[in-house]
């Protein structure tokens, strides 16, 4: 599939408002091999993708799925199973720390954040990924994001499979297994 075919309106996502596109090109290529995609309008869920930015437009990205791999795109992936979650995965510098940290909104008041190292967190989401409800992070359009007006940062939604009461027990499996696969590599090579 080529830039310009690739219809999809969820796949292009606008730089616009983001003012060092060069950073946030760099941090979201970071997550191309650990997280999916979610495109609402197709209500697909693509687990094996390129992340590409055309030379003519400085201010927009393009996910490409990857046409070979038709057994990685997850079908019929309804909009009310697909939930911000208010998390946002920054670089550690923006707080005076190192490496990649966890934005958490407090349960009292989500404008105040707490922090934690982005591996600690997502050890946290692997160790219950099991679960009967697992939290199973994905982006969406406009997930990638300034925090505090200069850096980027990625926002996650989650699936919940408890939504996809008309997916089959193998489907939702395949879902949850192919979310955690993924994690785990990202964890290991942080």
């Amino acid at each position: 599939m080529s830039l310009e075919s690739s219809s999809n309106s969820d796949l292009h996502w606008d730089l616009d408002d983001i003012q060092d596109k060069d950073a946030a090109k760099n941090f979201v290529l970071k997550f191309q091999k650990a997280l999916c995609v979610y495109s609402p309008s197709v209500e697909q869920v693509y687990s094996n993708y390129g992340i590409y930015f055309p030379r003519d437009e400085n201010s927009k990205m393009v996910v490409l799925p990857n046409d070979d791999a038709y057994h990685d795109t997850f079908q019929h992936i309804n909009r009310e199973a697909v939930i911000k979650t208010g998390l946002h995965i920054i670089p550690g510098k923006v707080i005076r720390k190192e490496g990649l940290q966890l934005a958490i909104p407090s349960k009292n008041d989500p404008e105040k954040l707490k922090f934690m190292a982005f591996k600690n967190g997502l050890l946290g989401i692997l160790k219950q990924i099991n679960k009967t409800d697992p939290f199973l992070p994905i982006l969406a359009k406009g997930d990638l994001r300034e925090f505090e007006e200069q850096h980027p940062s990625l926002h996650l939604h989650k699936i919940q499979l408890s939504q996809l009461t008309d997916r089959s027990a193998l489907e939702r499996s395949s879902l949850k297994t192919t979310i955690k696969e993924k994690l785990i590599k990202f964890y290991k090579s942080l």
